[in-house]
């Protein structure tokens, strides 16, 4: 016993020395971000790590975790700070014997530093969250009262037109979210429009590859860009009200107004309005805060700036719910009503260049169209947990539109003639819609299935009559007189099925495999019956002219993905897709059948890469396949306008649209420098292109015949830069955007094989600032090219060039009063001296804020005051160009009123907790 004591007494110290000599080299420091109530993570704050003479630095992952590996001691400081938070610092003395060191959370407290008139949190900047780029309000400085579109200009990578359309890293932002729901219909413009800048927390812009997709982790296409709005806390609460009247007492009058209630999945919208307004007229950028909360009122069947006069007349009407039913269901019911009544006119100077000569063309054409369009919406959504989710949606609109034409047409060269053309054209189509989708995951492989359907029904109905008077000429004298009057009779059904299913299986944490199936059937019904109209009235069918044609696609893709997460910083999908098409057509009057079939293997592959949150970079190739249109491939001539006849090509196929695309972002915080980088190749295989040949019945009779062909060699490469300094936290900020197009086009005209090669280039340099406490202030320079040369030697090569130097902002007297001015000096270049012009347009305004809670605006607005936005608009052609001069009473006056009172809180949410995009957990 006592030999067992002593060699305990004498191995102990031994043992003690044993334990003190296992101390780690490294170890890994893991932690997790949250806010004051212990309980919401904070993603994107910023973490330093001091052992000894080692500093390192990590930002918190969405689920606001933070992990350093091989820090030297147990021993360390770590300092955390997060805009809009107190900063966090704390010193750590741990076991160094142990591998893996998770410390308690970091709690934060929220810390904010008022300036008058302005809010300012200590400088962020931008962050890369995965699909999403998150940005903090208060990095950017805004004025009292602001809107929140003043907020999102001031966004890197982000523009906004003086249309309110909104883009970012050069692609279409197309929905709207409000705390990671959709504000109300998606509307961007209405979001950005109606919220003012000060109730709002943080801006994200996501990636949306689908619902469908989301569910099932796969990447398939180009995403949508999607908007969401995250508001503080107390002010996720709103009652919305505006009223608002224009008018220059001459041929300018508006009216409209809305009331909406938002809280959380609670919306409710009623909006109404009637306006007129002339046509033709150019548009210049919005002057004034009433003229920048203008959204709807737009032309649904033309195009504005292609009109050389006259005016339109609209009004319209939407209605908006939504609610929940009980903690399960929740349902949306939408309405929207438009009508309009245009009448205008447009003078054009047509140019076509064919492989025997040119022909000129000047026209004058006079339009009276009335049109309504309804649209209806009920949407049911299901969530029994967060792994089932269901949702059906029920759609229809009916569109009606009536258009009476005359157009008086001269033509010289190739064809001598004189036309009159009177045309009557009644068309009304209903669309039948619904729409489904499904989403499971299985606990605990974590599996999930999806499933949607979309079934479509379009039925369209059409009446036309064209009433044609032709005088053909020899140049000196008229030769022969050629007249039709026939009535256009066509009944058009579209339907479209659509079903679509995936499965995701998790391998491990790494490897991810998606199966997705897909069938989308398409049944084209044409029925058109052509009569000539006799002297009587009486309509006598000709059975030459009248078609009956019924024209069916199946499409069957099937395809497997694997993703596999490479690091902590990079993934890889790799995967394949199997298309199989039938096209079958039958045309019934007379009896003629095609019937077709084709199987497309094309691959899939995206990789992505990122760097914390401050760089990301993807590269990805994406096929598709595109069928032929219906006039495409009707095998029997259309002879109802009898000089520009139309022959389709049954023998087409099916066009494959090869995707190659680049993306990069990379944020210089510490410089707030920000540099964006998008570019796409497209490489088209069997592209369908027109194919042109005139035949001359006489010398001075021409009639033109198309028809289609599949050719190889066409393709484009498209893209944008971005790049954005900020000084002096956001007072002031430099951009230099750009965009560029080039494209190859293949068409053949007389037999001829022309190669048009486009090129169009647009670069844009702003500054931004506030040199002094009255004065906003943006100068930007634009630079834009059009080239456009063809191969065929009486192709013109056409060139033209736009520079612009714009000063546009804002100047107060006080908060409440101010001037708001936009003064743009244009240069239009080209060897054509019909487009070379320098005009000089000045728009400005002076509003007041009225009433005690300053939520009324008066202003008294002047566009194009010096009258020279008066501009020669081209459109390109295949084989020429068109020219259209704009609408010369471009100058006017404006006396706006506005009122809109708003009320802001945080209602039943205050005490709730948040997701990440902004939602509120009940």
């Amino acid at each position: 016993m006592m030999r067992f004591w002593i060699c305990i007494l004498f191995c102990l110290p031994f043992r003690m020395y044993a334990q003190q000599s296992t101390a780690l080299p490294i170890r890994v420091v893991s932690g997790v971000v949250m806010d004051s109530s212990g309980k919401v993570e904070l993603p994107g704050a910023s973490i330093k790590l001091i052992a000894g003479k080692d500093t390192v630095y990590q930002v918190t992952n969405e689920d606001g975790v933070f992990v350093f590996r091989e820090v030297k001691s147990a021993e360390f400081f770590i300092g955390v700070n997060m805009m809009g938070y107190q900063p966090f610092y704390q010193k750590y003395l741990f076991n160094d014997t142990k591998p893996r060191i998770t410390i308690p959370p970091v709690i934060l407290r929220v810390n904010a530093q008022l300036l008058e008139g302005v809010t300012i949190k200590g400088k962020v900047g931008p962050k890369m969250l995965g699909d999403t780029t998150q940005f903090w309000a208060d990095d950017y400085i805004v004025r009292d009262y602001a809107k929140l579109e003043e907020l999102v200009k001031k966004l890197e990578g982000v523009e906004v037109d003086k249309d309110g359309n909104v883009t970012f890293m050069g692609q279409q932002v197309n929905k709207a979210l409000f705390n990671g729901i959709k504000y109300f219909g998606g509307n961007v413009k209405n979001i950005i429009k109606e919220l003012p800048a000060n109730i709002v927390e943080r801006i994200q812009i996501i990636d949306d590859y689908g619902e469908q997709s989301t569910a099932a982790g796969l990447k398939q296409g180009e995403p949508n860009k999607t908007l969401n709005i995250i508001s503080k806390k107390d002010k996720s609460v709103a009652n919305l009200f505006d009223i608002t009247l224009e008018s220059n007492i001459d041929d300018r009058h508006e009216a409209r107004g809305y009331a909406k209630r938002v809280d959380g999945l609670k919306q409710l919208e009623l909006q109404a309005g009637i306006e007129t307004q002339p046509m033709g007229v150019q548009q210049g950028a919005a002057v004034g805060t009433i003229s920048n909360a203008k959204t709807l009122m737009q032309s649904t069947n033309t195009s504005n700036s292609d009109m050389s006069g006259g005016d339109r007349r609209a009004h319209y009407a939407v209605l908006t719910f939504k609610d929940k039913l009980n903690a399960r269901w929740r349902y949306e019911l939408g309405y929207q009503f438009k009508s309009q009544n245009e009448s205008y006119f447009k003078k054009e100077n047509r140019y076509e260049y064919y492989d025997k000569g040119i022909i000129w063309g000047n026209n004058l054409l006079t339009t009276n169209q009335h049109a309504r369009q309804h649209e209806a919406k009920v949407a049911m959504f299901y969530q029994k947990s967060d792994q089932t989710k269901f949702n059906i949606s029920f759609g229809w609109n009916n569109d009606w539109l009536h258009v009476d034409k005359r157009n008086q047409i001269n033509q010289s060269g190739l064809i001598n003639a004189q036309q009159l053309s009177i045309i009557n054209n009644n068309t009304q189509k209903d669309i039948y819609r619904v729409e489904s989708n499904y989403s499971h995951i299985f606990v605990p492989s974590k599996a999930v299935i999806t499933a949607s359907i979309k079934i479509q029904s379009n039925p369209l109905y059409q009446r036309k009559q064209d009433d044609n008077l032709i005088t053909y000429t020899d140049s000196t004298q008229y030769v022969k007189d050629s007249v039709y009057n026939l009535l256009n009779k066509t009944n058009d059904h579209q339907q479209q099925h659509f079903a679509n299913a995936t499965f995701t299986y998790h391998f491990s944490e790494r490897t991810t495999m998606v199966l997705l199936a897909q069938s989308n059937y398409n049944v084209f019904n044409h029925q058109q019956i052509v009569s000539n109209v006799q002297e009587n009235g009486s309509p006598y069918k000709v059975d030459s002219l009248s078609r009956n044609y019924v024209y069916k696609t199946l499409e069957t893709p099937f395809s497997i993905n694997f993703r596999r997460i490479l690091s902590n910083q990079s993934s890889i999908n790799i995967g394949a897709r199997f298309s199989h098409v039938n096209i079958n057509a039958a045309l019934l009057n007379p009896k003629n059948t095609l019937s077709k079939s084709y199987a497309i293997i094309l691959p899939e592959f995206n990789y992505e890469f990122a760097k914390g949150t401050n760089f990301q970079f993807s590269t990805r190739y994406y096929g598709s396949v595109q069928l032929p249109r219906f006039e495409e491939v009707m095998p029997i001539p259309d002879y109802s306008n009898p000089l520009q006849v139309v022959v389709g090509n049954p023998s087409l196929k099916p066009t494959v649209l090869h995707s190659f695309s680049f993306r990069m972002t990379k944020l210089f915080k510490p410089q707030a420098f920000t540099i964006g980088l998008l570019s796409q190749y497209l490489l088209p295989s069997n592209k369908v292109t027109q194919q042109v040949t005139l035949y001359s019945k006489t010398p001075s009779i021409v009639t033109r015949e198309t028809s289609f062909t599949q050719v190889n060699g066409n393709n484009s490469w498209n893209g944008m830069y971005h790049l954005t300094k900020t000084f002096d936290h956001t007072s002031y900020s430099v951009k230099f955007e750009g965009r560029w197009n080039r494209s190859k086009m293949i068409s053949f005209f007389d037999k001829g094989r022309n190669i048009a090669r486009g090129l169009q280039l647009n670069h844009t340099l702003t500054f931004s600032g506030t040199p002094i406490s009255w004065l906003d202030v943006n100068l930007a320079a634009q630079w834009e090219q059009n080239n456009s040369k063809h191969s065929l030697p009486l192709f013109p090569t056409v060139e033209y060039a736009k520079k612009a130097v714009n000063l546009y902002g804002k100047l107060f007297f006080t908060k409440t009063f101010l001037m708001g001015f936009d003064i743009n000096q244009s240069f239009y270049e080209s060897e054509d001296a019909t487009l070379n012009r320098q005009p000089f347009v000045v728009g400005m305004n002076i509003e007041k804020r009225v009433f005690r809670q300053k939520n009324g605006v008066v202003s008294l607005l002047v566009m194009d005051l010096f009258k020279q936005y008066q501009v020669v608009n081209r459109r390109l052609l295949m084989n020429g160009y068109v020219d259209i001069q704009s609408n010369t009473n471009s100058r006017f006056f404006m006396l706006q009123f506005s009122w809109s009172p708003q009320q802001w809180s945080g209602g039943k949410n205050m005490n709730k907790e948040r997701r990440n995009d902004g939602s509120f957990i009940d």
